[in-house]
């Protein structure tokens, strides 16, 4: 498990587990990029190699705050490792519930919720109960000893139709956000269908299970942080692959997701630790299993491989853009899209677009790669000669990948994007070129900038 400090206007971040070969850094790692500050690398890690990590950066705001460099490589050998948060973490609960009985259980959980009612120390928490077996221990018996104090019972209550046996569903913690006598329910339900279907968009599951999970009697609303984390272990949802299974955690509003870490444990069954709940999708991550399979990089000179999924993960997110509405002064409107989905375009954009330009409004698309993706689809089957504008409801940055499909085309480009109430456009003239330095990423005024005009438009 990795940990590293949270960084103030972050979005996400990404982190990388390496192997050294000679002077080189491979990955060892497809990599996920989430907003939790850890990454349990547990099942990537093999005997005899030499293990760096390091960790970028994603800004939340990419016209005011620019995504971090990488940081630099940290050894790790885990073999010699010790989990200093967790024996921090193991050291706090002891203080607190070593001699605890039935008569000061109640006082030995409110110091608990005291101590660790900061997000990072409930982080730290979190990561101790889903990782170490001591922690679990100590939770596990304050937490009987404070059921039987304020006379409190845990139940769980499936939907019928949810694919999980309710009998393998054990909650560890979960009594402890309780603040008066009475049962503390585990709800577990589905979204409706188009609910399921929007969280499930972009993820690039090949199979997906969408729950919403509810701790009713704790007192907290949906997304409401809990006093002391949960942690859940349950049979995987019927039809899901437990080798392949992969947890996006959304927030109460389900605009952002992290990937929770998972444990398999021995007998079947998988664990993972939560400091709210809101919507969870269980989703079967496709992964290749020979060396010679397609997506497959060798890691070092080992033989060794992991997945890419990169190319796969665009593939998906650019499906995106079929929703995206194509307007051609020579071509009815109708003959593409809904005239009520133009009409949905702000007027201030079809004001400022050119006659016979084509617009493509890009407003369903949630994510930067997303973006990215829909970009590099569109250059590739629009083969007009005239202008192409682009048009999203918020910001989005561009890679070198897509910027150099961009610049390549040789033909003119506006981004058009409203940002805090106000409206944006930046205009790419045919044969433009630009140099990130390096960069992974830029945001559009920059990019307008750098080759052609960013113009506030309203």
């Amino acid at each position: 498990m990795v940990t590293w400090d949270e960084v103030e206007h972050a979005e996400s971040y990404n982190a990388g587990l390496y192997i050294k070969d000679g002077s080189d850094y491979k990955r060892a790692y497809p990599g996920t990029i989430g907003s939790n500050n850890f990454r349990d690398f547990a099942d990537y890690l093999g005997d005899g190699y030499e293990y760096y990590v390091r960790v970028k950066t994603y800004s939340n705001d990419i016209n005011s705050y620019a995504h971090s460099e990488w940081s630099e490589y940290i050894p790790f050998d885990k073999n010699n490792a010790t989990d200093n948060e967790t024996d921090n973490v193991n050291g706090k609960l002891d203080n607190i519930i070593g001699n605890v009985t039935t008569d000061n259980a109640q006082a030995a959980v409110n110091s608990v919720k005291g101590t660790f009612a900061d997000a990072a120390a409930k982080r730290e928490l979190q990561v101790a109960m889903q990782t170490d077996d001591s922690t679990r221990a100590k939770i596990e018996d304050l937490e009987t000893k404070y059921k039987a104090s304020m006379n409190i019972e845990t139940k769980v209550n499936p939907q019928a139709d949810i694919g999980i046996d309710a009998s393998s569903v054990k909650l560890l913690g979960a009594a402890l956000n309780a603040t008066q006598a009475g049962s503390v329910s585990f709800n577990m339900s589905k979204p409706d269908e188009a609910a399921q279907k929007d969280l499930i968009t972009n993820t690039g599951f090949t199979k997906a299970i969408v729950l919403d999970l509810e701790l009713e009697g704790a007192g907290i609303t949906k997304g409401q942080a809990l006093a002391i984390p949960v942690t859940i272990t349950m049979n995987p949802p019927a039809g899901i692959d437990v080798n392949k299974l992969t947890i996006l955690h959304y927030n109460a509003d389900n605009t952002s997701y992290e990937t929770l870490p998972v444990r398999l444990n021995s007998d079947g069954t998988i664990s993972f630790t939560v400091t709210h709940f809101s919507n969870f999708v269980f989703g079967e991550q496709e992964q290749s299993q020979g060396s010679t399979a397609s997506g497959n990089k060798e890691v070092g000179g080992t033989g060794d491989t992991y997945y890419d999924a990169t190319e796969d993960i665009s593939n998906a997110l650019a499906q995106a853009t079929e929703e995206m509405i194509r307007i051609e002064e020579a071509i009815p409107v109708t003959a593409f899209f809904s005239a009520e989905a133009v009409n949905a375009l702000p007027t201030e954009v079809k004001e400022n677009v050119a006659t016979n330009n084509t617009i493509y409004n890009l407003s369903k698309i949630t994510t930067t790669q997303g973006f990215i993706s829909a970009v590099d689809k569109i250059i590739k089957s629009d083969q007009t000669t005239e202008t192409i504008t682009f048009y999203s409801s918020k910001p989005f940055a561009f890679n070198a990948k897509s910027l150099a499909a961009l610049t390549n085309a040789n033909r003119g480009f506006v981004y058009m994007f409203n940002h805090q109430g106000h409206l944006y456009k930046i205009t790419i003239p045919a044969g433009a070129k630009v140099d990130l330095a390096g960069q992974s990423f830029a945001g559009p005024l920059y990019i307008g900038a750098q080759l052609g005009t960013s113009v506030l438009v309203k």
